[in-house]
C-alpha cells in the first residue's frame, strides 16, 4: 500500500517509522508520538539553589548519575519533614519501570527475542547491571536521602501529582504528560535528557496504526489511516484529543506551545524530545505478550525493595524464579513451537 499510493513516510520525524519495522518490512505506520521518557525537572527551584539546567542533547555525557545526584543534594530540604520537606528527585518511574533503570547500566531485565517476538523462556532479573542499577535508584531513598520514600510519595500525591506540588526538583515522564499536567503550573519547569551512566538509554511510547491480517477490508481500513495521519486529521486530533501525530508538520507548532510554561526555546525543545529517539526501545508494555501478567508479579515480589527491607541483590534474585516461572507459562501458550 505504501508504495502503491507514493505513501510520504518523509513527513514523519525521523525515528517513529521503523518502531515497528522487521525484517525490512512495515507492519504499520505511526499514530500518535510521545516521544520517551526523559528528565522534566523544576527550573525554580533550580534558580534558588544556584544549579544550571541540564544541557538539552542527548549526546551530551557532561550530565550523568554522579551530577544528578550532586543536584539533587543541593535542591533537598527538610528531609522527611512533611509539608516542610523539599526533595532533590522522584525516581517512582525508575522504581515502577526497572528495566528503564538497567538500560542506563546498559543492561536488561530481559532478553532480546522478548522484544523481537514477545515472548522468552526466562528473563536476565539476577543480571550484574540490574541490580547495580536498582540499588542505585534504592540508594537515592535510604542512603543519600533526596527522594522521598514510598510512603512519603503516597501521602503527597493525594494532592495531585508529586511534580505539581512544587516540591520536587527532579522526576521522569514523557513530554506529552509534562505538558498535559503543567501547563498552568505555578512554577517553570524543563525537559531534559536521561542522566547518562553507561548510557541514557530510554523507554518510548509511541502508537502505531495497523491494519488486521485477516481484515475483511484492508483497502477501506488503508484509506481511514491515510486520513488520519493527514496533516487535516493531525490538527483536528491535537485540539480534540491532545494527542501528536509525529507530522513534521505538526511538529513546529506543538514545541512552541512548551515555551511559556518552560521559558525553553522551541528549538531546545525540538532537540530534547527528538534526541531521544536515536536511543531508546518502544517500551516493554507495548511489545511483550501478556504483559500485564508479568508486570503484577513483578510489582508485588520488589516492593521489599523499595521499603528498604532487603537489598537489591536479594529481592531480584528472591524474584526471579517467580517472574520467569510466568514468561515460560506465556511462552508455552503462545509460542508456535507448541
Amino acid at each position: 500500500y505504501i508504495n502503491r499510493d507514493n505513501y510520504n513516510l518523509e513527513a514523519f520525524i525521523p525515528g517513529v517509522v521503523n518502531i515497528y519495522e522487521r525484517d525490512g518490512k512495515l507492519f504499520s505506520v505511526p499514530q500518535v508520538a510521545n516521544y520517551g521518557t526523559m528528565m522534566v525537572y523544576n527550573r525554580d527551584l533550580f534558580d534558588k539553589a544556584g544549579l544550571s539546567y541540564p544541557p538539552v542533547d542527548w549526546d551530551d555525557e557532561s550530565w550523568n548519575w554522579d551530577k544528578m545526584l550532586q543536584y539533587a543534594k543541593k535542591l533537598t530540604q527538610n528531609y522527611g519533614e512533611g509539608a516542610n520537606a523539599q526533595y532533590g528527585i522522584d525516581v517512582s518511574h525508575l522504581q515502577q519501570d526497572i528495566w528503564a533503570a538497567a538500560y542506563l547500566w546498559d543492561d536488561d531485565p530481559f532478553t532480546p527475542e522478548h522484544y523481537e517476538t514477545g515472548l522468552a523462556k526466562s528473563t536476565r532479573l539476577d543480571s550484574p547491571g540490574v541490580i547495580e542499577a536498582v540499588q542505585s535508584v534504592a540508594d537515592l531513598i535510604y542512603k543519600h536521602k533526596v527522594a522521598p520514600t514510598p510512603a512519603t510519595a503516597q501521602v503527597l500525591s493525594q494532592l495531585g501529582p508529586l511534580f505539581g506540588t512544587g516540591k520536587v526538583g527532579m522526576t521522569f515522564m514523557l513530554p506529552t504528560q509534562a505538558y498535559t499536567n503543567y501547563q498552568n503550573a505555578p512554577f517553570r519547569w524543563g525537559l531534559a535528557p536521561k542522566p547518562w551512566v553507561k548510557s541514557n538509554k530510554t523507554t518510548w511510547f509511541n502508537g502505531t496504526w495497523f491494519i488486521a491480517r485477516e481484515s475483511k477490508h484492508p483497502e477501506e481500513a488503508w484509506e481511514l489511516i491515510k486520513y488520519l495521519t493527514s496533516e487535516e486529521a493531525a490538527r483536528d486530533m491535537a485540539e480534540v484529543a491532545g494527542f501528536l501525530v509525529p507530522l513534521k508538520s505538526i511538529v513546529a507548532d506543538w514545541y512552541e506551545l512548551f515555551e511559556k510554561p518552560t521559558g525553553m526555546k522551541a528549538s531546545e525543545i525540538k532537540t530534547v524530545t527528538e534526541g531521544c529517539l536515536k536511543n531508546g526501545v518502544e517500551n516493554v508494555n507495548h511489545l511483550f505478550v501478556s504483559w500485564p501478567e508479568i508486570y503484577d508479579i513483578l510489582a508485588q515480589e520488589l516492593s521489599p525493595v523499595w521499603l528498604g527491607k532487603v537489598s537489591a541483590e536479594e529481592g531480584l534474585k528472591a524474584v526471579k524464579p517467580r517472574v520467569d516461572a510466568v514468561v515460560y507459562k506465556i511462552y508455552q501458550q503462545f509460542s508456535s513451537e507448541n
